[in-house]
């Protein structure tokens, strides 16, 4: 396993968040990992995408030119970072945001309307563990349900116990959209 995922959208859309839990479910599963972030001038509402590396080999950099995945949030990160991709690459986008469908190229697509189940899960909050949950069945159960919860416990441990039963309840919903297609 080498994927090498580029994380994307705005501030405030837990671009980072997804990022780090991610990363830190693949430590618990025993791979190597590796996040590198990136900001943009402005705070929320500005850009925000992050580097992601989980490989069962070592990782020789954190940087990501040619990622093997894209999650992308919203339409201007879909036009910076679609054509980086590499041929036969997973995207996984926000449909809710991104109205207009990118054209494959080779690559595997997969749309999700984060927001409208995030809601329905009880906060237009939970988009972004929605598209996790959608990426870790896509990753074929390399990153388990277990090792997951682990690592939100260890991102929020500092939070009430709802807003982690709240996240799990929306990444379980994004599982359960990956496997329906």
């Amino acid at each position: 396993m080498n994927e090498r995922i580029i994380i994307a959208g705005a501030g405030g859309q837990g671009i980072m968040s997804l990022g780090i839990i991610l990363t830190e479910a693949g430590m618990h599963s025993g791979l190597h990992v590796s996040h590198f972030p990136s900001y943009g001038a402005e705070m929320r509402g500005g850009t925000a995408n992050c580097a992601v590396c989980i490989s069962d080999k070592p990782i020789a950099a954190p940087v990501v030119s040619r990622p093997s995945s894209l999650i992308i949030f919203n339409q201007p990160s879909m036009t910076k970072f679609k054509s980086t991709l590499k041929s036969s690459g997973r995207l996984l986008y926000n449909a809710s945001l991104i109205k207009e469908e990118p054209a494959a190229d080779n690559c595997r697509v997969t749309a999700v309307k984060a927001n409208e189940e995030a809601v329905e899960c009880g906060s237009i909050k939970g988009a972004n563990m929605i598209l996790l949950g959608t990426f870790l069945n896509i990753l074929q159960n390399r990153i388990t349900l277990s090792e997951t919860e682990k690592a939100l416990g260890h991102r929020f441990h500092h939070k009430n116990k709802s807003v982690i039963d709240f996240n799990m309840k929306c990444i379980r919903r994004g599982m359960e959209l990956a496997a329906d297609r």
